[in-house]
């Protein structure tokens, strides 16, 4: 199997783990699915986050399929080989096809005089997710310059960053995210391009969607990228505008950096497998801006961790669940009470009894 070889090679994988069987059944079945397309006379890719990720030598999640048959004829072909399974059309902003758990997608340029599938490409969010991988021939389609930009570590919107944002305004806070997961940066033009339609994100960009951006980010070693490129696009105080605010804000006597440095370092440090309580680690000191006052000619915060209106107001808009916003409110909560090889034998049953009372468990209290 081709693409199962290529997934050995370029996802760096050696022993047959739970997850690797997983991918190969997925390789396979993408395989299988482009040999039918072809075989029907049609051209079909594995392009988009794959490719990316093959060339970053990351593993590899999902493939995805781009072909020059429509929507309906995708659906013509497979109805008959898995019966049992509808094949699906799904999607919003960009109509695909699910066969069999792959995504496969008609092209969607509506350029019938540019080649195929370089039309398609050009439709793409950056050049480094404007590949395609040809199975037949083992090469990579890349009119857009992805690998270079990738091997630069550059975040670049593909031909107009204006209309590539306009498609989809959510592109902008994904071109945040990719800097977080290639420690990267956004070139000079998509930068301007972000900063001139900011106010989209309120205007057009379902709340969901960025909460869905900031969850994957938290997945990341340094999520803190993800919200410097926030704030640098300025898109950060329409997302969380109870942290951008603490940018500039001065740490006080205790710290040598500011707020906002303080909780890049605090979310960092704790664990991706705790997306929930990385997210509080990079919030857990925004109270401060409400809490903060001068005494005796020094700057404190007394109380800061009370002041959650405004934390809770801006994952309340981000529509976090309930049961998510309480586990956040509740670390904030907890978070000044000291324990240390000096914390009595009362003062631990007292901060047990505050982490029942909030239903937390010590585990992530330690962290």
């Amino acid at each position: 199997m081709i693409i199962f070889a290529w997934v050995l090679i370029y996802g760096g994988l050696i022993k047959m783990t739970k997850n690797t069987i997983e991918l190969a059944k997925k390789a396979s079945k993408a395989e299988h699915i482009i040999e039918k397309l072809e075989t029907c006379g049609y051209r079909a890719y594995i392009v988009g986050g794959a490719v990316r990720d093959m060339i970053l030598d990351e593993s590899i999640l999902d493939f995805d399929i781009v072909t020059d048959a429509s929507l309906n004829e995708i659906q013509a072909i497979f109805h008959l080989i898995h019966k049992k399974k509808k094949v699906k059309k799904v999607g919003s902003t960009f109509k695909i096809c699910i066969v069999n758990d792959i995504e496969v997608a008609a092209s969607r340029s509506d350029d019938l005089q540019s080649p195929f599938p370089e039309n398609d490409l050009g439709k793409r969010d950056f050049t480094m997710n404007s590949m395609a991988y040809d199975l037949f021939s083992d090469r990579i389609i890349d009119p857009f310059s992805g690998q270079e930009d990738l091997k630069q570590r550059i975040i670049r919107f593909t031909k107009s960053p204006e209309m590539r944002i306009k498609e989809d305004p959510l592109r902008m806070v994904r071109a945040c995210r990719f800097v977080s997961k290639i420690k990267g940066k956004i070139d000079p033009a998509s930068l301007d391009a972000i900063k001139r339609h900011k106010d989209l994100i309120p205007e057009k960009v379902a709340m969901e969607r960025i909460r869905l951006e900031i969850l994957k980010a938290m997945e990341y070693e340094k999520p803190s990228m993800f919200f410097q490129a926030l704030h640098r696009t300025e898109l950060l105080e329409h997302i969380f505008p109870s942290l951008d605010r603490c940018f500039d804000l001065d740490g006080g006597p205790h710290h040598g950096e500011t707020v906002f440095e303080h909780c890049m370092l605090v979310g960092d440090a704790l664990s991706p497998k705790k997306p929930l309580l990385r997210i509080a680690g990079y919030l857990h000191d925004a109270g401060k801006y409400d809490a903060a006052e001068f005494k005796d000619g020094k700057l404190t915060f007394p109380g800061h961790e009370k002041k959650k209106d405004k934390i809770l107001a801006d994952l309340k808009n981000l529509k976090f669940s309930r049961e998510e916003i309480k586990y956040i409110d509740s670390i904030i909560t907890v978070h000044m009470r000291p324990l240390t090889e000096k914390s009595t034998p009362k003062a631990i049953r007292r901060i047990l009894v505050l982490l029942e009372k909030h239903q937390l468990s010590y585990h992530d209290f330690l962290r």
